[in-house]
Protein backbone atom coordinates (compact mmCIF):
# COMPACT_ATOMS: atom_id res chain seq x y z
CA UNK A 1 0.00 0.00 0.00
CA UNK A 2 3.18 2.30 0.44
CA UNK A 3 3.91 2.17 -3.05
CA UNK A 4 0.76 3.38 -4.23
CA UNK A 5 0.62 7.04 -3.72
CA UNK A 6 4.02 6.87 -5.68
CA UNK A 7 3.05 5.16 -8.32
CA UNK A 8 0.74 7.61 -8.78
CA UNK A 9 2.47 10.75 -8.23
CA UNK A 10 5.64 9.57 -9.97
CA UNK A 11 4.64 9.99 -13.32
CA UNK A 12 2.93 13.44 -12.57
CA UNK A 13 6.47 14.33 -11.45
CA UNK A 14 8.31 13.44 -14.74
CA UNK A 15 5.78 15.32 -16.58
CA UNK A 16 6.24 18.09 -14.52
CA UNK A 17 9.74 17.72 -15.32
CA UNK A 18 8.77 17.39 -19.25
CA UNK A 19 6.77 20.10 -19.03
CA UNK A 20 9.23 22.66 -16.89
CA UNK A 21 11.59 21.68 -19.78
CA UNK A 22 10.05 22.73 -22.99
CA UNK A 23 8.59 25.54 -20.38
CA UNK A 24 12.64 26.58 -19.95
CA UNK A 25 13.34 26.33 -23.84
CA UNK A 26 9.80 28.46 -24.73
CA UNK A 27 11.52 30.96 -22.39
CA UNK A 28 15.10 30.58 -23.20
CA UNK A 29 14.99 31.76 -26.85
CA UNK A 30 14.15 28.66 -28.08
CA UNK A 31 16.56 26.86 -26.00
CA UNK A 32 18.78 28.00 -29.75
CA UNK A 33 22.28 28.26 -27.64
CA UNK A 34 24.09 25.81 -25.75
CA UNK A 35 23.54 27.22 -22.53
CA UNK A 36 20.19 27.85 -22.69
CA UNK A 37 19.62 23.97 -24.38
CA UNK A 38 21.98 21.97 -21.27
CA UNK A 39 19.08 22.45 -19.00
CA UNK A 40 16.33 21.64 -21.20
CA UNK A 41 18.23 17.84 -21.57
CA UNK A 42 18.87 17.49 -18.23
CA UNK A 43 15.18 18.00 -17.15
CA UNK A 44 14.09 15.72 -20.28
CA UNK A 45 16.25 12.82 -19.29
CA UNK A 46 16.17 13.12 -15.75
CA UNK A 47 12.14 13.00 -16.71
CA UNK A 48 12.77 10.26 -18.62
CA UNK A 49 14.52 7.92 -16.07
CA UNK A 50 11.32 8.66 -13.41
CA UNK A 51 8.99 7.72 -15.92
CA UNK A 52 10.39 3.89 -16.41
CA UNK A 53 11.50 4.12 -12.63
CA UNK A 54 8.20 5.10 -11.32
CA UNK A 55 5.74 4.83 -13.48
CA UNK A 56 6.61 1.02 -14.14
CA UNK A 57 5.59 0.29 -17.66
CA UNK A 58 4.56 -3.10 -18.86
CA UNK A 59 6.34 -5.42 -20.83
CA UNK A 60 3.81 -4.74 -23.40
CA UNK A 61 4.09 -1.06 -23.24
CA UNK A 62 7.93 -1.39 -23.26
CA UNK A 63 7.53 -3.10 -26.64
CA UNK A 64 5.47 -0.58 -28.22
CA UNK A 65 8.00 2.27 -27.21
CA UNK A 66 10.56 0.13 -28.87
CA UNK A 67 8.27 0.20 -32.04
CA UNK A 68 7.43 3.58 -31.88
CA UNK A 69 8.39 5.03 -34.57
CA UNK A 70 9.61 8.53 -33.78
CA UNK A 71 12.23 7.09 -31.12
CA UNK A 72 13.46 4.32 -33.35
CA UNK A 73 13.85 6.95 -35.97
CA UNK A 74 15.69 9.43 -33.97
CA UNK A 75 17.81 6.76 -32.74
CA UNK A 76 19.09 5.43 -35.88
CA UNK A 77 19.19 9.36 -37.54
CA UNK A 78 21.88 9.36 -34.45
CA UNK A 79 23.98 6.21 -36.08
CA UNK A 80 23.67 8.43 -39.22
CA UNK A 81 24.65 11.81 -38.05
CA UNK A 82 27.76 9.94 -36.28
CA UNK A 83 29.10 8.40 -39.08
CA UNK A 84 28.52 11.36 -41.37
CA UNK A 85 30.70 13.72 -38.87
CA UNK A 86 33.29 10.59 -38.31
CA UNK A 87 33.92 10.88 -42.90
CA UNK A 88 33.98 14.73 -42.04
CA UNK A 89 36.67 14.22 -39.72
CA UNK A 90 34.79 16.05 -37.13
CA UNK A 91 32.78 13.81 -34.51
CA UNK A 92 32.72 16.13 -32.18
CA UNK A 93 30.43 18.78 -34.23
CA UNK A 94 27.46 15.87 -34.49
CA UNK A 95 27.26 16.93 -30.40
CA UNK A 96 24.17 19.30 -30.58
CA UNK A 97 22.53 17.25 -33.24
CA UNK A 98 23.00 13.69 -31.39
CA UNK A 99 22.09 15.52 -27.94
CA UNK A 100 19.23 16.80 -29.40
CA UNK A 101 17.85 13.38 -30.83
CA UNK A 102 18.13 11.86 -27.70
CA UNK A 103 16.42 14.35 -26.25
CA UNK A 104 13.37 13.63 -28.35
CA UNK A 105 13.99 9.84 -27.41
CA UNK A 106 13.43 11.10 -24.08
CA UNK A 107 10.71 12.75 -24.26
CA UNK A 108 8.79 9.70 -25.96
CA UNK A 109 10.12 7.36 -23.49
CA UNK A 110 8.31 9.64 -21.10
CA UNK A 111 4.92 10.74 -22.89
CA UNK A 112 4.62 6.69 -23.42
CA UNK A 113 5.64 6.08 -20.37
CA UNK A 114 3.04 7.44 -17.93
CA UNK A 115 -0.84 7.11 -17.83
CA UNK A 116 -3.48 9.16 -19.38
CA UNK A 117 -4.13 11.44 -16.42
CA UNK A 118 -0.42 12.71 -17.01
CA UNK A 119 -0.90 12.88 -20.44
CA UNK A 120 -3.83 15.47 -20.18
CA UNK A 121 -1.45 17.31 -17.67
CA UNK A 122 1.19 17.89 -21.10
CA UNK A 123 -1.70 18.83 -23.32
CA UNK A 124 -2.97 21.43 -20.80
CA UNK A 125 0.59 22.53 -20.17
CA UNK A 126 1.51 22.63 -23.96
CA UNK A 127 -1.25 25.04 -24.76
CA UNK A 128 -1.37 27.05 -21.20
CA UNK A 129 2.63 27.85 -22.57
CA UNK A 130 1.83 28.47 -26.09
CA UNK A 131 -1.00 30.96 -24.86
CA UNK A 132 1.45 32.44 -22.37
CA UNK A 133 3.93 32.83 -25.32
CA UNK A 134 1.18 34.54 -27.64
CA UNK A 135 0.56 37.07 -24.98
CA UNK A 136 4.08 38.04 -24.50
CA UNK A 137 4.51 38.26 -28.15
CA UNK A 138 1.34 40.48 -28.73
CA UNK A 139 2.44 43.11 -26.00
CA UNK A 140 5.98 43.73 -27.36
CA UNK A 141 4.82 44.60 -30.54
CA UNK A 142 2.15 46.77 -28.72
CA UNK A 143 4.89 48.21 -26.84
CA UNK A 144 7.86 47.73 -29.25
CA UNK A 145 9.83 45.98 -26.72
CA UNK A 146 13.21 44.03 -28.43
CA UNK A 147 13.65 41.07 -28.80
CA UNK A 148 10.20 39.72 -27.90
CA UNK A 149 9.26 42.39 -30.93
CA UNK A 150 11.93 42.47 -33.94
CA UNK A 151 11.60 45.52 -36.76
CA UNK A 152 11.79 43.59 -40.21
CA UNK A 153 10.87 45.10 -43.49
CA UNK A 154 9.10 48.01 -42.06
CA UNK A 155 7.35 46.33 -39.69
CA UNK A 156 7.11 44.80 -35.86
CA UNK A 157 6.59 41.58 -35.78
CA UNK A 158 6.20 39.77 -33.12
CA UNK A 159 9.01 37.24 -31.59
CA UNK A 160 8.01 36.36 -28.33
CA UNK A 161 10.29 34.64 -25.81
CA UNK A 162 11.44 32.62 -28.82
CA UNK A 163 13.14 36.12 -29.76
CA UNK A 164 12.62 35.01 -33.43
CA UNK A 165 8.86 35.11 -35.54
CA UNK A 166 8.86 32.63 -37.60
CA UNK A 167 9.61 29.75 -34.62
CA UNK A 168 6.70 31.51 -32.50
CA UNK A 169 4.39 31.10 -35.58
CA UNK A 170 5.84 27.23 -35.58
CA UNK A 171 5.56 27.08 -31.88
CA UNK A 172 2.03 28.25 -31.77
CA UNK A 173 0.66 25.90 -35.22
CA UNK A 174 -0.08 22.75 -33.43
CA UNK A 175 -1.68 24.09 -30.29
CA UNK A 176 -3.76 26.43 -32.29
CA UNK A 177 -5.36 23.56 -34.23
CA UNK A 178 -5.79 21.51 -31.20
CA UNK A 179 -8.09 24.17 -29.93
CA UNK A 180 -10.14 24.83 -33.24
CA UNK A 181 -10.53 20.70 -32.93
CA UNK A 182 -11.67 21.34 -30.00
CA UNK A 183 -14.40 24.19 -30.72
CA UNK A 184 -15.52 22.47 -34.03
CA UNK A 185 -16.43 18.91 -31.78
CA UNK A 186 -18.23 20.42 -28.92
CA UNK A 187 -15.31 18.89 -26.82
CA UNK A 188 -13.89 22.74 -25.06
CA UNK A 189 -14.65 24.16 -21.98
CA UNK A 190 -15.33 27.48 -21.46
CA UNK A 191 -11.85 28.67 -20.85
CA UNK A 192 -10.88 27.25 -24.85
CA UNK A 193 -12.63 29.88 -26.87
CA UNK A 194 -10.39 32.18 -24.77
CA UNK A 195 -7.15 30.30 -25.50
CA UNK A 196 -7.73 29.55 -29.35
CA UNK A 197 -8.47 33.30 -29.39
CA UNK A 198 -5.21 34.61 -27.78
CA UNK A 199 -3.12 32.10 -29.52
CA UNK A 200 -4.73 32.93 -32.57
CA UNK A 201 -3.93 36.99 -32.11
CA UNK A 202 -0.64 36.12 -31.19
CA UNK A 203 0.20 33.47 -34.40
CA UNK A 204 -1.44 36.72 -36.57
CA UNK A 205 1.27 39.26 -34.53
CA UNK A 206 4.03 37.28 -36.11
CA UNK A 207 3.54 38.01 -39.34
CA UNK A 208 5.26 34.70 -40.66
CA UNK A 209 4.12 34.27 -44.19
CA UNK A 210 5.92 30.36 -44.06
CA UNK A 211 3.24 29.80 -40.34
CA UNK A 212 0.30 30.88 -42.08
CA UNK A 213 0.99 28.17 -44.86
CA UNK A 214 1.52 25.83 -42.60
CA UNK A 215 -1.66 26.93 -40.96
CA UNK A 216 -3.96 26.84 -43.39
CA UNK A 217 -2.52 23.37 -44.35
CA UNK A 218 -3.00 21.62 -41.37
CA UNK A 219 -6.49 23.14 -41.83
CA UNK A 220 -7.40 21.34 -44.76
CA UNK A 221 -6.03 18.18 -43.16
CA UNK A 222 -8.16 18.93 -40.22
CA UNK A 223 -11.06 19.79 -42.16
CA UNK A 224 -10.47 16.50 -44.02
CA UNK A 225 -9.97 14.02 -41.23
CA UNK A 226 -12.14 15.25 -39.33
CA UNK A 227 -15.37 17.02 -41.28
CA UNK A 228 -16.38 18.92 -37.85
CA UNK A 229 -20.17 19.96 -37.64
CA UNK A 230 -20.51 22.93 -35.51
CA UNK A 231 -19.19 25.96 -36.35
CA UNK A 232 -18.21 27.78 -32.87
CA UNK A 233 -14.44 27.69 -33.72
CA UNK A 234 -15.52 30.59 -36.50
CA UNK A 235 -16.04 33.16 -33.43
CA UNK A 236 -12.33 33.01 -32.02
CA UNK A 237 -11.10 33.06 -35.86
CA UNK A 238 -13.40 36.63 -36.13
CA UNK A 239 -12.09 37.48 -33.05
CA UNK A 240 -8.66 37.36 -34.06
CA UNK A 241 -9.68 39.13 -37.38
CA UNK A 242 -10.83 42.16 -35.30
CA UNK A 243 -7.88 42.52 -32.90
CA UNK A 244 -5.60 42.23 -36.45
CA UNK A 245 -7.19 44.68 -37.76
CA UNK A 246 -6.90 46.89 -34.44
CA UNK A 247 -3.10 46.06 -34.20
CA UNK A 248 -2.22 47.21 -37.44
CA UNK A 249 -1.64 50.68 -37.64
CA UNK A 250 0.93 49.77 -34.74
CA UNK A 251 2.99 47.69 -37.26
CA UNK A 252 4.97 50.19 -39.39
CA UNK A 253 8.27 51.30 -37.83
CA UNK A 254 7.95 54.74 -39.37
CA UNK A 255 5.02 55.72 -37.30
CA UNK A 256 3.59 56.18 -33.67
CA UNK A 257 2.42 52.81 -32.16
CA UNK A 258 -1.55 52.95 -30.74
CA UNK A 259 -1.60 50.93 -28.10
CA UNK A 260 -5.04 52.14 -26.77
CA UNK A 261 -6.72 51.11 -30.04
CA UNK A 262 -4.78 47.80 -29.95
CA UNK A 263 -5.89 46.98 -26.49
CA UNK A 264 -10.03 47.97 -27.73
CA UNK A 265 -9.70 45.52 -30.67
CA UNK A 266 -8.12 42.70 -28.17
CA UNK A 267 -11.24 43.41 -26.02
CA UNK A 268 -13.44 43.74 -28.48
CA UNK A 269 -12.05 40.62 -30.40
CA UNK A 270 -12.41 38.28 -27.17
CA UNK A 271 -16.03 39.43 -26.65
CA UNK A 272 -16.50 37.90 -30.71
CA UNK A 273 -14.48 34.94 -29.70
CA UNK A 274 -17.27 34.28 -27.04
CA UNK A 275 -19.91 34.21 -29.25
CA UNK A 276 -20.49 30.72 -29.91
CA UNK A 277 -21.48 30.52 -26.23
CA UNK A 278 -24.25 32.78 -26.76
CA UNK A 279 -27.65 33.27 -28.15
CA UNK A 280 -28.53 33.77 -32.10
CA UNK A 281 -29.88 37.45 -30.94
CA UNK A 282 -27.01 38.04 -28.43
CA UNK A 283 -24.44 37.09 -31.23
CA UNK A 284 -26.11 39.46 -33.58
CA UNK A 285 -26.35 42.38 -30.98
CA UNK A 286 -22.78 41.48 -30.52
CA UNK A 287 -21.50 41.15 -33.93
CA UNK A 288 -22.99 44.11 -34.85
CA UNK A 289 -21.24 46.32 -32.15
CA UNK A 290 -18.05 44.97 -33.50
CA UNK A 291 -18.79 46.20 -36.83
CA UNK A 292 -20.12 49.22 -35.59
CA UNK A 293 -16.81 49.42 -33.75
CA UNK A 294 -14.95 48.63 -36.94
CA UNK A 295 -16.53 51.30 -39.39
CA UNK A 296 -15.73 53.79 -36.54
CA UNK A 297 -11.66 52.67 -36.58
CA UNK A 298 -11.72 52.50 -40.12
CA UNK A 299 -13.21 55.98 -40.58
CA UNK A 300 -11.01 57.40 -37.72
CA UNK A 301 -7.74 56.04 -37.88
CA UNK A 302 -5.26 56.22 -41.04
CA UNK A 303 -4.72 53.00 -41.98
CA UNK A 304 -3.93 53.55 -45.92
CA UNK A 305 0.27 53.47 -44.92
CA UNK A 306 -0.37 50.61 -42.62
CA UNK A 307 -1.80 48.65 -45.19
CA UNK A 308 0.50 49.74 -47.92
CA UNK A 309 3.58 48.84 -45.56
CA UNK A 310 1.93 45.52 -44.58
CA UNK A 311 1.41 44.38 -48.16
CA UNK A 312 4.75 45.42 -49.69
CA UNK A 313 6.68 43.20 -47.48
CA UNK A 314 4.66 40.30 -46.30
CA UNK A 315 2.00 39.56 -49.24
CA UNK A 316 4.61 38.26 -51.31
CA UNK A 317 5.81 35.06 -52.05
CA UNK A 318 9.23 36.68 -53.14
CA UNK A 319 12.24 36.34 -51.03
CA UNK A 320 15.96 36.74 -52.35
CA UNK A 321 18.07 35.47 -49.67
CA UNK A 322 16.08 32.06 -49.61
CA UNK A 323 16.26 31.72 -53.06
CA UNK A 324 20.15 32.48 -52.41
CA UNK A 325 20.74 30.15 -49.92
CA UNK A 326 18.66 27.35 -51.77
CA UNK A 327 20.72 27.56 -54.42
CA UNK A 328 24.05 27.61 -52.30
CA UNK A 329 22.94 24.68 -50.11
CA UNK A 330 21.73 22.36 -53.74
CA UNK A 331 25.61 22.98 -54.67
CA UNK A 332 27.22 21.66 -51.70
CA UNK A 333 24.71 18.92 -51.49
CA UNK A 334 25.68 17.88 -54.75
CA UNK A 335 29.49 17.76 -54.03
CA UNK A 336 29.16 15.72 -51.05
CA UNK A 337 25.96 13.85 -52.38
CA UNK A 338 25.95 9.90 -50.26
CA UNK A 339 26.77 10.91 -46.53
CA UNK A 340 27.12 14.78 -46.96
CA UNK A 341 29.17 17.27 -44.84
CA UNK A 342 28.71 16.36 -41.50
CA UNK A 343 27.02 18.50 -38.92
CA UNK A 344 27.52 22.07 -38.70
CA UNK A 345 29.63 22.16 -41.81
CA UNK A 346 27.26 23.78 -43.89
CA UNK A 347 28.62 27.81 -44.78
CA UNK A 348 26.85 28.92 -47.56
CA UNK A 349 27.94 31.66 -50.03
CA UNK A 350 26.31 33.53 -52.72
CA UNK A 351 27.07 37.20 -54.57
CA UNK A 352 24.16 39.32 -55.11
CA UNK A 353 24.08 42.98 -56.56
CA UNK A 354 28.16 42.84 -56.63
CA UNK A 355 28.08 42.12 -52.45
CA UNK A 356 29.34 38.71 -50.89
CA UNK A 357 27.09 36.41 -48.55
CA UNK A 358 27.50 34.60 -46.09
CA UNK A 359 25.14 32.07 -44.55
CA UNK A 360 24.93 29.18 -42.17
CA UNK A 361 21.19 28.14 -41.79
CA UNK A 362 19.34 27.17 -45.27
CA UNK A 363 15.65 28.34 -44.70
CA UNK A 364 14.79 24.52 -45.37
CA UNK A 365 15.27 22.04 -43.35
CA UNK A 366 14.84 19.56 -45.94
CA UNK A 367 17.67 21.10 -48.02
CA UNK A 368 20.00 21.62 -45.17
CA UNK A 369 19.56 18.01 -43.98
CA UNK A 370 20.80 16.42 -47.15
CA UNK A 371 23.40 18.72 -47.16
CA UNK A 372 24.59 17.44 -44.22
CA UNK A 373 24.00 13.67 -43.91
CA UNK A 374 23.59 13.23 -47.87
CA UNK A 375 20.95 10.96 -49.27
CA UNK A 376 21.12 8.26 -46.89
CA UNK A 377 20.58 10.37 -44.32
CA UNK A 378 17.36 11.88 -46.46
CA UNK A 379 16.13 8.28 -46.59
CA UNK A 380 16.64 7.55 -43.15
CA UNK A 381 14.67 11.10 -42.39
CA UNK A 382 12.00 10.32 -44.97
CA UNK A 383 11.71 6.76 -43.13
CA UNK A 384 11.24 8.61 -39.73
CA UNK A 385 8.59 11.02 -41.19
CA UNK A 386 6.57 8.51 -43.12
CA UNK A 387 6.68 6.56 -40.36
CA UNK A 388 4.95 8.98 -37.59
CA UNK A 389 2.60 10.09 -40.37
CA UNK A 390 1.49 6.18 -41.10
CA UNK A 391 1.11 5.74 -36.98
CA UNK A 392 -1.08 9.30 -36.80
CA UNK A 393 -3.06 8.12 -39.58
CA UNK A 394 -3.82 4.18 -38.16
CA UNK A 395 -4.70 6.25 -34.41
CA UNK A 396 -7.32 8.41 -36.09
CA UNK A 397 -10.68 7.79 -34.08
CA UNK A 398 -8.99 6.31 -31.50
CA UNK A 399 -9.30 7.97 -27.81
CA UNK A 400 -5.67 10.10 -27.08
CA UNK A 401 -5.04 13.06 -24.93
CA UNK A 402 -3.99 14.79 -27.67
CA UNK A 403 -6.77 14.02 -30.58
CA UNK A 404 -4.79 12.17 -32.93
CA UNK A 405 -6.86 14.24 -35.94
CA UNK A 406 -5.37 17.37 -34.86
CA UNK A 407 -2.05 16.01 -33.91
CA UNK A 408 -2.08 14.66 -37.44
CA UNK A 409 -3.07 18.62 -38.73
CA UNK A 410 -0.05 19.79 -36.68
CA UNK A 411 2.07 17.39 -37.65
CA UNK A 412 1.51 17.97 -41.72
CA UNK A 413 1.51 21.84 -40.94
CA UNK A 414 4.96 21.69 -39.21
CA UNK A 415 6.57 20.08 -42.18
CA UNK A 416 5.40 22.41 -44.49
CA UNK A 417 6.66 25.36 -42.51
CA UNK A 418 9.85 23.94 -41.72
CA UNK A 419 10.43 23.88 -45.83
CA UNK A 420 10.86 27.66 -45.72
CA UNK A 421 13.27 27.67 -42.33
CA UNK A 422 15.16 26.67 -39.99
CA UNK A 423 13.00 24.97 -37.58
CA UNK A 424 14.77 22.46 -36.66
CA UNK A 425 17.54 24.19 -35.43
CA UNK A 426 15.01 25.52 -32.39
CA UNK A 427 15.02 22.86 -29.71
CA UNK A 428 11.96 23.66 -28.82
CA UNK A 429 10.15 23.32 -31.70
CA UNK A 430 10.75 19.62 -32.56
CA UNK A 431 10.67 18.61 -28.73
CA UNK A 432 7.06 20.14 -28.70
CA UNK A 433 6.00 18.53 -32.00
CA UNK A 434 7.82 14.90 -30.59
CA UNK A 435 5.30 15.62 -27.57
CA UNK A 436 2.26 16.04 -29.88
CA UNK A 437 2.77 13.16 -31.65
CA UNK A 438 3.59 11.07 -28.63
CA UNK A 439 0.52 11.88 -26.84
CA UNK A 440 -1.69 11.52 -29.72
CA UNK A 441 -0.50 7.87 -30.75
CA UNK A 442 -0.64 6.31 -27.42
CA UNK A 443 -4.52 4.86 -26.75
CA UNK A 444 -6.19 6.70 -22.99
CA UNK A 445 -7.31 10.22 -22.77
CA UNK A 446 -10.52 11.81 -23.44
CA UNK A 447 -12.48 10.11 -26.25
CA UNK A 448 -12.03 11.45 -29.46
CA UNK A 449 -14.90 11.69 -31.98
CA UNK A 450 -15.83 9.85 -34.53
CA UNK A 451 -14.20 10.71 -38.11
CA UNK A 452 -18.10 10.25 -40.20
CA UNK A 453 -16.47 7.30 -43.06
CA UNK A 454 -13.33 6.78 -41.21
CA UNK A 455 -12.92 2.69 -41.53
CA UNK A 456 -12.59 1.62 -38.12
CA UNK A 457 -9.47 1.72 -35.44
CA UNK A 458 -7.06 -0.60 -36.58
CA UNK A 459 -7.56 -1.50 -40.15
CA UNK A 460 -5.48 1.25 -42.07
Amino acid sequence: MSEEPALRVGPLVAMGLLLAALADAAVARGAFFADDYQPVLGLLLLAAVLALVLGRPSRSELAALARDPLAAGALALVVVVVLSAAVAGDVGASAATVSLLLAIVALVVTVRSVGPEARRLLVLGIVALATAVAVVGWVAVVARATPEALPAEGLWRAASTLTYENALAAFLTAPVLLCLDRLATGSSGWAWPGATYLLLVGFAATLSRGGLGGLVVGLVVLLVVRRPARLRAAWPLLGAVVAGVALLPSLPTDGPNRPALAAVGLVAGGLLAYGGALGRAARLALAGLVALGAALVVALVPLGHALHVFSSARLTAASSDRAHEWGATLAIARAHLVLGTGAGQVVLHWQSGGQAYVAYFTHNEYLQFLAQYGLVGLVVLAALLAGVLVRLVRSLGRPASWPPEAALAGFAAFLVESAVDFLWHVPVLPLTMAAVVSAAVVVGGPPSVATPGAPPAGTC
